[in-house]
């Protein structure tokens, strides 16, 4: 079976691999640039995306080498696009790579990667996502990305104001590092202006999840007449289908939320939505958000005007 492990402790604890066949699944593209970024630093790799890597190519490396092989470090990125049959020769081979060495970085999971795992061919680690509540640890890691320095006051502002996700804080930063590239650092003369600087040039773009809880309980239309008003791309639509399907499961069980001794905001929202809808309701609109998912992890063009059938009446 594949290791799983948190984005943060993937980048946190991450040692360069100086042998062997390793396969890192990371389904998002700035995790999988931080982690280029890492492999970088210590070797000089020949890249391949993975229709590159042939038979021919895995027999000439690994099976039939010899001392005038080449003995560079491959790196595949892409690596879902292995052909089957590929795959299938390096799993009924047994191929096993001890003194050169092979990453591989996936975006979708392969099961035969798992397989070959068991026969000793390669590591296979899946690097899980943030979750929605780990915006502040996404935030501190795009600062180190970018080795820049932010006093926890700018930070609060635009935790408040953007939204939780690698891509909308990097742009952010990134525009900020250019016209302040000596950080923005504790100094209580420099607040004022340093304040007005990020209040002009900071869109503010945060979606809030449990802000459209309230907009679902009330009227449900609505809640998806709001959604054909923004301009989101697949990956937040997929953020939001988890979330609302998560939330409705836990609204099928309101007595363990009332057998608290103290309700935070998020258990009152729970309460809400349980008696906001009927079970019949309730299944309704989790088979909504799941077909949602779907077509998020489809990247179907069909998404949004599903989204827009749910406004009608």
């Amino acid at each position: 079976m594949p290791s799983k492990i948190s984005t943060f402790d993937f980048l946190k604890n991450f040692k360069s691999p100086e042998s062997g066949a390793h396969v890192f699944y990371i389904n998002d593209p700035f995790i999988e640039t931080f982690t280029k970024n890492r492999l970088k630093k210590s070797n000089q790799y020949d890249l391949l995306t993975g229709n590159e890597l042939t038979r021919n190519f895995l027999e000439e490396r690994f099976l039939n080498w010899s001392l005038f092989a080449e003995n560079r470090p491959i790196l595949v990125l892409a690596a879902e696009s292995i052909n089957d049959k590929v795959l299938d020769f390096w799993l009924k081979e047994e191929i096993k790579i001890a003194d050169q060495l092979l990453v591989l970085i996936a975006q979708k999971d392969q099961k035969i990667f798992a397989k070959l795992e068991a026969k000793n061919c390669l590591s296979y680690t899946q690097v899980e996502a943030p979750k929605f509540w780990e915006g502040a640890k996404m935030f501190d890691l795009v600062l180190q990305e970018l080795n820049y320095k932010m006093a926890p006051l700018y930070k609060d502002f635009l935790l408040e104001r953007l939204e939780h996700s690698f891509e909308s804080f990097y742009q952010q930063l990134t525009k900020i590092q250019l016209l302040k590239p000596e950080g923005l650092l504790g100094d209580k003369h420099l607040v004022e202006s340093h304040m007005a600087l990020l209040a002009e040039v900071v869109e503010e773009n945060k979606v809030d999840f449990f802000k459209m809880i309230d907009t679902l309980n009330q009227n449900p239309r609505k809640f998806f007449y709001d959604l054909t008003k923004s301009d989101r791309d697949f990956e937040y639509y997929l953020s939001l289908s988890l979330f609302m399907q998560g939330h409705l499961q836990k609204s099928h069980a309101p007595a363990l939320i009332r057998e608290k001794t103290k309700l935070n905001q998020y258990d009152r929202q729970i309460l809400n939505t349980s008696d906001a809808f009927n079970i019949e309701e309730k299944f309704r609109l989790e088979k909504l958000f799941a077909e949602m998912e779907l077509m998020a992890k489809m990247k179907s063009d069909r998404l949004k005007q599903f989204v827009r059938l749910q406004c009608m009446p």
